[in-house]
């Protein structure tokens, strides 16, 4: 399923996780491997993609708190 952008406002409280995505080759052939390392608030920079993730539904609302944010590779 195509998902498409949206722009909406997040809310960001202390517990609010942050963590970036990187895909590295592994060692077999035409695989790779998704890994997740934690980081901080403050690593995020102007035009970084983001999968920001919610405890609740938030598809008729535009702006709700966020439990954790990625980094998209």
């Amino acid at each position: 399923m195509l998902k498409k952008k949206e722009t909406k406002k997040i809310i960001i409280t202390p517990a609010t996780k942050f963590s970036r995505l990187t895909i590295t080759a592994t060692a077999q052939e035409n695989t790779k491997k998704i890994q997740e390392n934690e980081m901080a608030a403050e690593d995020l920079k102007v035009g970084d993609n983001i999968e920001a993730i919610a405890a609740s539904n938030i598809n008729n609302v535009q702006e709700f708190e966020a439990t954790q944010i990625r980094i998209l590779p």
